[in-house]
């Protein structure tokens, strides 16, 4: 997380290093320094950590209004839940945006330049956006960018969405792992059941990777002989842990 400046017209802030998210800044806290500071927090939990991805809507709860606002050019503007859903999916994947400027625009609101990096392909490594922000009963109610930025901040916008559509395809990816490796009950018929879903969910460029010095243990085909030995002789697979993280999916078993 990296700020480099933080401005206001009428009093002096400081930065916070916190990196969790706090109750401090309440309803009653309306003066700019403590809105710009709250800011600073908020965007301090972000470095792409699975505990930041944890983390993330805590930290937004205390930030932002309950019906806030985010605007996108088009019209296709994002409410609370919308948002939320949006950057927990950029966050599950890696995603953080760090807080480069955030100055007071002494009417009330403040502007943001936020360098956000979304783990999208296609999307670029350092997206530099600057960010008008309103606020209502000490929190965040409405964003928007500024005009000579509104058609690349819709664009970011539209990445993180598309970290929804890619959260939505990794879980059914994980209900149909989890599906095969269930399969292996100790059953007569458990490798048939799991070979059906293995032609589904495995590329035939297939390359399992299993001893401690990296080298590769199966191929596609390798693999679908382990697992019919593995049903002859009525094995069991058991899976304790299953989720979908920033690169994939990670099963253990």
């Amino acid at each position: 997380m990296v700020i480099k400046n933080i401005n206001s017209s009428n009093t002096t802030a400081y930065i916070s290093t916190s990196t969790s998210a706090n109750n401090k800044h309440d309803a009653s806290s309306t003066s700019m320094a403590d809105l710009m500071e709250m800011l600073t927090d908020y965007f301090a939990n972000f470095d792409g950590s699975e505990r930041a991805a944890s983390d993330f809507q805590e930290a937004f709860r205390v930030a932002f209004h309950p019906d806030v606002v985010i605007e996108v050019s088009g019209g296709n503007h994002l409410d609370y839940d919308a948002a939320v859903e949006c950057i927990q999916a950029a966050c599950d994947k890696g995603g953080y945006a760090d807080l480069v400027d955030i100055s007071d625009n002494a009417d009330g609101t403040a502007t943001m330049v936020i360098n956000n990096h979304i783990p999208v392909d296609g999307a670029p490594t350092d997206d530099v956006t600057n960010q008008v922000v309103y606020f209502q009963d000490g929190k965040v109610i409405r964003v928007r960018a500024k005009e000579t930025d509104a058609t690349q901040f819709g664009q970011m916008v539209a990445n993180c969405q598309q970290c929804v559509v890619d959260k939505s395809k990794m879980e059914s990816l994980l209900a149909r792992y989890t599906a095969m490796i269930n399969c292996f009950d100790g059953s007569a018929d458990a490798c048939a059941k799991a070979e059906l879903i293995i032609d589904e969910i495995f590329s035939r460029d297939l390359a399992i990777y299993a001893n401690k010095d990296g080298s590769q243990v199966f191929d596609f085909e390798g693999f679908k002989s382990f697992a019919a030995a593995f049903s002859r002789e009525g094995s069991v697979a058991k899976i304790e842990d299953a989720k979908v993280v920033s690169n994939g999916i990670r099963v253990v078993i």
